[in-house]
């Protein structure tokens, strides 16, 4: 089954330097563990969506909560789903504009 969980967090920096290597690892292990997604960075938050199997999308959850590069993580949205939203991205990088702006700022 297909899964999808949206959250959000506190970088530990106010300009996190490792949003490139966050990318780069994220892009070659999601491909291997079969994860798509996407994250985007503004004002100090992270928000990021991870697909895939259930039990993966979890551990991967866990593996990002203890993460020192971010704290307090709350989950948006955990749910069942029957397609990706995201199928051509291993991790994808949004990129802000005014409307992708007002999105976020809801959370």
């Amino acid at each position: 089954m297909l899964f999808r969980i949206i959250y959000v967090s506190q970088a530990s920096t106010p300009l996190p330097l490792e949003l490139k290597d966050i990318l780069t690892s994220s892009r070659k292990n999601n491909s291997v563990l079969r994860v798509t997604g996407a994250m985007g960075f503004i004002d100090g938050l992270y928000l990021q969506c991870l697909e895939g199997e259930e039990s993966v999308v979890n551990t991967l959850y866990k593996r990002i909560e203890e993460d020192p590069r971010h704290s307090s993580p709350k989950i948006l949205v955990s749910k069942p789903i029957f397609e990706r939203a995201f199928s051509g991205w291993s991790m994808g990088l949004l990129t802000w504009n005014d409307e992708t702006k007002k999105v976020f700022e809801k959370f």
